[in-house]
């Protein structure tokens, strides 16, 4: 399967459509598959595809009935017919888009590309046949699935004009992919997008670009126009040439006389920008800037906060097109949330903690008594996952303590990471036994050591996140048993130490 952003598209060549282009007929079951106890794979149907004219960006809508449930299985949508570019050129499209199903008569895809054209481009209509494929694991052999087809249903998806993206990803890691929709904070982001159906611009024809965006999500800063005659800046800018803007929404607008390629990166080009509102730099007033930083944000520890850039095009004589862009910024470490399991990981032998108390003749009451407190401390170890973090390159040995307050890791594991465990406080529950005559008690106390577990997550520059490591936090409990029998000292109830 190639991916091409969250569009999933596959050449059919073998069992599958049964579309009529395809000269298959029978392929798949024709009505339903038992695949485990209680659940029927039942055959969807398709009703529509919306809407029929799209731009990129859009979610595309795909309505039917008895689609199968996310934790079933899996939807695709089938397609096959042709796509007519602007320019008259005809190219055979067959492939399959991976849903994600809603519910039962819903599921969406996110159009992100052009994916029916060779060069990706090209604005044109698609016309042809569509059906739905559900597939569930098979229940006696899982590694093959069961497959339930629809009919098959004619589909027109018309393209219009568009703003493509060519980029969105850190300016400061060559090696991220040219679109990412993620990165972390602080981060130089560059985006480039292409308008695609506009035709050129040039100079007879320019075209007007705007960006909006939200401050303080993108941390953005204006310099005052020909404060250098070189660039990028190596260092800081100072405020006496600059200004980082405020809380709120700004615009940035600037013309481009060439090509259909737009790229915004400051850590590159000094680009001369109208600003809206307007800023004061040192005591003066500016609508005209150039943009010197266009930062990813800050964003609270273990936290994540989305960055949404309007970008626009219009042309000299009108036409306009607009794209709403978004990208996910992360803290490096995210530490997870603690599901509420704790378990025993070792139970230490039992001791007594007081003498042997006599029931006399005529018995007596005995509670619990200890002659010295006991305190454990709680403690944080994180397991590193080697693989996982070089993939994503983050180093082993890093300590996510150095990235997280113990703040955070309380709120993870619900509890005050820095608090100890003290004996005294746990018997205020007053254990006590009516001892027999002639009997003899005493009061005894168990450790045990628990562990709760919480994942912790790493984000890279590049939008990629992955499990580098497991959290562990040691706990303790304490265990009390007053005991009393014929002989001193009697055996304790507790049970016997034990290692988990």
């Amino acid at each position: 399967m190639v991916r091409h952003a969250s569009i999933f598209v596959i050449a059919l060549a073998t069992c599958g459509m049964g579309l009529s282009t395809l000269g298959l007929s029978g392929c798949g079951p024709e009505a339903t598959e038992e695949t485990e106890p209680g659940f029927i794979l039942l055959q969807p149907k398709l009703d529509s595809v919306s809407p029929n004219a799209i731009t990129l960006g859009d979610t595309v809508t795909v309505v039917g009935k008895d689609f199968i449930e996310a934790k079933d299985g899996t939807m695709s949508l089938l397609l096959d017919g042709e796509y007519t570019d602007s320019e008259g050129v005809a190219y055979d499209f067959v492939g399959e888009i991976q849903l994600d199903v809603k519910n039962s008569s819903i599921a969406e895809f996110a159009f992100e590309e052009i994916f029916f054209h060779p060069t990706r481009d090209k604005i044109g209509t698609w016309r042809g046949s569509a059906a739905l494929v559900s597939r569930a694991p098979n229940r006696d052999d899982i590694t093959t699935e069961d497959e339930s087809w629809s009919t098959d249903k004619d589909v027109s998806l018309r393209i219009e004009p568009s703003v493509m993206l060519s980029r969105l990803r850190s300016a400061d890691d060559a090696s991220c992919s040219a679109v990412t929709f993620a990165t972390n904070s602080n981060n130089n982001i560059e985006l480039g997008f292409k308008a695609i159906g506009l035709g050129e611009a040039s100079v007879e024809q320019p075209w007007t670009v705007r960006m909006s965006f939200v401050s303080p999500d993108v941390a953005v800063r204006y310099v005052v126009p020909d404060a250098f005659d070189f660039w990028p800046i190596n260092g800081p800018l100072d405020d006496s040439v600059s200004t980082l803007v405020g809380e709120g929404t700004h615009r940035v607008e600037f013309e481009i006389d060439s090509g259909d390629n737009i790229i915004i990166d400051p850590t590159r080009t000094a680009r001369r920008v109208k600003v809206s509102p307007p800023v004061t730099i040192g005591q003066e007033q500016y609508s005209e800037v150039v943009l010197g930083t266009l930062l990813a944000g800050e964003v609270a520890e273990g936290g994540k906060t989305t960055a949404n850039f309007v970008v626009e095009v219009e042309t000299n004589d009108g036409r306009s097109l607009r794209r709403l862009v978004t990208m996910d910024i992360w803290s490096e470490i995210e530490i997870g949330v603690w599901n509420g399991s704790e378990q025993i990981a070792e139970r230490y032998e039992a001791h007594a903690v007081s003498g042997c108390i006599p029931g006399g003749q005529i018995g007596r009451q005995l509670t619990y008594s200890e002659g010295e407190t006991e305190t454990r401390e709680r403690s944080i170890d994180v397991k590193w996952n080697a693989a996982v973090s070089s993939g994503l390159g983050f180093t082993v040995g890093v300590s996510a303590f150095g990235l997280s307050s113990e703040q955070s890791w309380s709120q993870s594991f619900g509890v005050d990471v820095t608090e100890g465990i003290s004996s005294s406080t746990s018997t205020e529950q007053n254990i006590s036994v009516q001892l027999l005559p002639g009997y003899f008690g005493m009061s005894y106390r168990q450790l045990e050591r628990l562990e709760r577990k919480v994942d912790v997550i790493y984000h890279n520059a590049c939008g990629e996140s992955g499990t580098v490591g497991e959290a562990e936090l040691t706990n303790w409990n304490f265990a009390f048993d007053v005991a009393q029998g014929g002989e001193c000292p009697p055996p304790t109830n507790l049970p016997p130490a034990e290692v988990f």
